[in-house]
């Protein structure tokens, strides 16, 4: 019996695999990749503000624009002291081109 090189060992596992999981992995699409990246910056290491912007991202990311993903990128970006302020409500934005999507985030409840 011939011994199977490493190689042929893969290529003989991919194809005993069902179709659908033969096709190249969800992590090579640009879009999952940038998603999952905004994500993992909406971990601000206070839960009221995880929770909020995550929500956001899992609401809107599936419909929104690259302009608008752009500008939640920009939100995320910003020091954790001004963003929370600015989501609780005790400042205003005061970055006119974030303001209205922080005052969209800051609309919903925090339950």
């Amino acid at each position: 019996m011939k011994e199977k090189t490493g190689s042929e060992s893969i290529s003989a596992r991919k194809e005993s695999l069902p179709e659908a999981a033969r096709k190249p992995e969800i992590d090579s699409d640009p879009v999952f990749l940038r998603i999952k990246r905004m994500r993992w910056h909406c971990r601000r290491g206070t839960r009221e503000l995880d929770r909020v912007l995550e929500r956001w991202l899992d609401e809107h990311a599936a419909t929104a624009d690259d302009a608008l993903l752009t500008r939640f990128e920009a939100v995320l970006a910003c020091e954790d002291r001004e963003l929370q302020r600015w989501i609780l409500g005790y400042h205003d934005c005061d970055r006119a081109e974030l303001k209205a999507l922080v005052d969209e985030i800051r609309a919903k409840p925090l339950v």
